[in-house]
């Protein structure tokens, strides 16, 4: 039985689970592509029930792989998704789409909330953009 961090990525295009182990090999990998809704009011939306079902079916058989000993679980998702979700018993409840870094719907805000951002998050926005 081999040891192993289970490393878990969810990303703009889908959800990966890799068991690496104390060598920081891959010895085991899984992954599901999930959908992305485009509209044409510029909406790029994934479905949050969708990226859960994900989790699960990558999560699961890597977990019960009978030469695997999950030791660790880490999780690691790019801030390309934003989504609103009661929690509570059992799984999130989605209360919005989950909106995805190439969603342009609130393009037409920038100019007037410019300022407030590049005080909030100047450490994370280029300085040279520009509207």
């Amino acid at each position: 039985m081999t040891d192993a961090v289970l490393a878990l990525d969810l990303s703009s295009s889908g959800v990966r689970a890799r068991a690496h182990s104390r060598a920081l090999t891959v010895v085991a990998e899984r992954s599901v592509d999930i959908a992305t809704r485009v509209g044409a009011d510029g909406a790029s939306c994934h479905d949050l029930e969708a990226i859960m079902a994900a989790v699960r079916e990558v999560v699961r058989p890597l977990a019960a792989d009978p030469r695997l000993r999950i030791v660790a679980l880490v999780a690691s998702g790019t801030a390309s998704s934003l989504a609103v979700a009661r929690l509570g018993d059992g799984a999130p409840e989605p209360l919005s789409e989950v909106l995805l870094w190439s969603d342009s719907r609130a393009m037409s805000h920038y100019p007037e909330l410019a300022d407030d951002l590049a005080a909030a998050y100047g450490r994370t926005l280029y300085p040279g953009f520009r509207l």
